[in-house]
């Protein structure tokens, strides 16, 4: 938890049941701390993950966020005497922010290390420069969106803005081809939204924006999960399976 109010590390604790907080370990700097100790934390969390794994464990990290690295890496360059570049981030950004992704990488032979890393955006558009390292860094990324979460979908996960590179490898061919069947049909409502909601939009203009004005009810359904709700990997991928056929 780099950057993170007092508050909501403590939050954090209290809500690992026994058994999780039996088999976690929170590295934290708040946002009072100096912008060194933030780096620091990120790089002793990584540091005891790569322990963990090294000893045959299958080790998750998960940094809240990379962007308050980040930050740190601009206060820290600034007060060195780096010059700045896009929003006032030094050269050096690039460099630290791949270093310290590179290292959630599994062990030939021995244990695994899969890393998730929060990037937090100024706007809900393209251009910021730590999103866009960490797309050009990572294996994928899920995008949430504020339209989503205005409208009471959570996670607020865009499906069609999110890309996972390694999904080829990790998953049938059955499986990708009904994933990539959902996203076409949610991009198709996507680009008749406005269209739609003026009701100006005619049936037969867009094949997929159709598919997904008919399924419009059951994909809002499939993209909500609650926080005490409990799916399986099987349940999902059958519920995607059962949508792609609709």
């Amino acid at each position: 938890l780099i950057g993170e109010r007092g508050r909501e590390i403590g939050d954090a604790v209290r809500r690992l049941s026994p058994a999780a907080r039996a088999r976690t370990v929170i590295v934290a700097a708040r946002a009072d701390d100096p912008p060194l100790s933030w780096l620091e934390a990120a790089d002793a969390a990584t540091a005891l993950a790569e322990g963990l794994r090294d000893q045959g464990k299958a080790v998750l990290l998960l940094v809240d966020s990379l962007t308050r690295v980040a930050r740190a890496v601009r206060t820290v360059g600034v007060a060195a005497g780096e010059p700045t570049t896009r929003r006032g981030f030094p050269p050096s950004l690039g460099p630290v922010l791949a270093g310290l992704v590179e290292r959630a990488a599994n062990r030939a032979g021995g244990g695994t290390l899969s890393a998730v890393y929060a990037v937090l955006t100024e706007t809900d558009g393209v251009d910021d420069p730590v999103a866009e390292e960490a797309r050009a860094l990572l294996d994928g990324h899920w995008v949430l969106a504020r339209a989503r979460a205005e409208a009471g979908q959570f996670p607020a996960v865009d499906p069609v803005a999110s890309v996972s590179r390694c999904m080829a490898d990790v998953v049938d061919a059955e499986h990708a081809a009904a994933a990539a069947t959902v996203r076409r049909r949610l991009a198709g409502l996507a680009r008749q939204a406005d269209l739609h909601a003026v009701g100006a939009y005619r049936t037969g203009a867009d094949p997929e924006a159709d598919a997904g004005l008919a399924q419009r009810d059951a994909l809002a359904a499939f993209l909500r999960q609650g926080p005490a709700d409990a799916v399986t990997f099987a349940e999902t991928r059958a519920a995607l399976l059962a949508l792609a056929r609709g």
